[in-house]
């Protein structure tokens, strides 16, 4: 999983990580990890089909 930090730099640890995940409505962490995961898959995808 990538590694989160704050603005003033400190990592995101992972009990503040698993909360922002459910906060935002996935049911963990891991779950957040690989939606953007597939989103940068499909985003990269796209820009390969585009040119």
């Amino acid at each position: 999983m990538r590694v989160l930090r704050y603005v003033d730099g400190t990592v995101v640890s992972e009990s503040d990580l698993e909360a922002i995940a459910r906060a935002l409505g996935f049911s963990s962490a891991q779950r957040w990890n690989d939606y953007h995961a597939a989103a940068e898959r499909r985003r990269l995808s796209r820009e390969r089909n585009a040119a």
